[in-house]
Parts: structure tokens; sequence; C-alpha cells
């Protein structure tokens, strides 16, 4: 149950499949939205101060990326996990390029997500460790999140479950709910700690109810111990809009 701070070049996201509907004239099919993948396996990370992470200081960081990391047009958004600093935004470049910057110190983890046409891809999170470096951050493989580690309100659904799913050899203990901003737009209605043994699944259930018209956004943070006693944070983004 060990997280894995990787020091190479991240790995590409996988792209979603492409989910077809019945639409227009009998017999077309119409391709939705596909999310928009990062992959950030050229970023390099410049430090605005030089006291960036030193001293547990935060300072503006800066994440690069050559052609190619994500579509075209989409709007990247960087998220300090472990601050509570506004989101920020950034644009892609016709080439697939793009430049965002966030107050980050060392051993935060930010989290890096593509927008596009209101459609979002799946996150990329990676550690700040100062010295212009950086880490991917991986999770154990035998503890699944279904559809992920991301959660879109549309459509004035109230609720959304996460489903976790585990392989691992021992008992898994999922425990410690808590949020970023506590935003009181999302609330875990699932009752914590709950036990997963090897093969089984629990569901988290998620309710939003806007406080407020516009974007609301927040992450809810859980943690799993497995039997190794080794602490893995699961973030999950939260999103909706309100009337």
């Amino acid at each position: 149950m060990r997280p894995v701070l990787s020091p190479h070049r991240l790995a590409p996201a996988l792209l979603a499949g492409v989910a077809l509907c019945a639409c227009g004239e009998p017999g077309v099919a119409t391709p939705m939205p596909e999310p928009p993948a990062i992959d950030v396996g050229g970023v390099t990370g410049r430090e605005y101060a030089a006291t960036a992470g030193d001293n547990g200081a935060e300072a503006s960081v800066t994440f690069e990326t050559g052609p190619g990391a994500t579509t075209a047009g989409a709007r990247v958004r960087a998220t300090n996990l472990d601050g509570t600093a506004p989101v920020s935004n950034s644009f892609a470049r016709a080439d697939g390029s793009f430049s965002v910057t966030a107050l980050a110190a060392r051993g935060d983890t930010l989290r890096l997500q593509a927008v596009l046409d209101g459609v979002r891809g799946p996150p990329v999170d990676i550690v700040y460790m100062g010295a212009n470096s950086f880490s991917a951050v991986t999770r154990p493989d035998c503890l699944d999140l279904a559809p992920g580690l991301w959660l879109t309100f549309e459509d004035g659904e109230p609720t959304q479950d996460v489903t976790l799913s585990s392989t691992c050899t021992g008992a898994v203990s999922v425990e410690n709910p808590r949020a970023r901003l506590s935003l009181a737009d999302f609330a875990l209605e699932t009752s914590l700690p709950v036990t997963l043994d090897p093969g089984g699944e629990a569901t988290l259930r998620v309710r939003f109810e806007p406080t407020s018209a516009g974007e609301r956004e927040d992450v809810l943070f859980f943690d799993a111990i497995g039997a190794d006693a080794e602490v893995i944070r699961y973030p999950v983004t939260v999103f909706g809009e309100g009337p």
C-alpha cells in the first residue's frame, strides 16, 4: 500500500474511450466530447522565489510543457491539494503545450486537470520537490476507484457514487474523511470507516447542494490503510454549478 514518488518523467495519462449515442439520423452515431488528458512528461518547474519549499514557505512555481501535453485550447487547472489557495487556470496553446503557475511549498501535491467544452479529463498529481524538480504520485493498483478521482455533478443530479474495489492481499480500512475547503455545497453521506476485504467493494456517496450560483469545486479526501499500516491519501475532486 506504499505510494510511489517516481523521479522519472510522468507516463502519459490514458484517454477515456469515446462514448457514442444514437442521436440525429437513424443509424448515425454521434461521438460525445472526448475527455482531455494531460501528459506532463516534459514538464519543468521554475521557482520564482529562492525560498520556495526550502523553509516550508509557499512561492509561485511555474510548470511548463512541450507540445502535445494536452488538447489545444483546453483550460488547465492547477490545485494545491495541501493548501487552500485559489485554483490556478491557464489555457493550452495551439500546439498543446501549456504553462501554469501555482503556489506551492516543498512536499505539496499539485493536481493538474484539463477541461474542454465542459468535459473534464483525468487528473494528474505531482509533488513539488523544491529546486525545480517534481515527482509523479502513483497509488497502489490493488485499490480501484470508479469512475475515478473526480466527480462532475450535471443536470441537477444531487448525488453521485464512488465505488471502491479491492484486490489487495489483506483488508483495507477506508477512513478519515475531510475536505480541502470544507465547502457546505458537498457532503460525504457514507459513514466512515469502512473495511474492504480482498475482492470486496464499498460505495461512497457524495451529495451536492449548491449554496450559491456559479461554479462550485472542492476536493474530498479519505485515507486507505492496508495490512502494512501505510496510509495512502486519495483526493477526489468534486465539481458542480449552482443555479
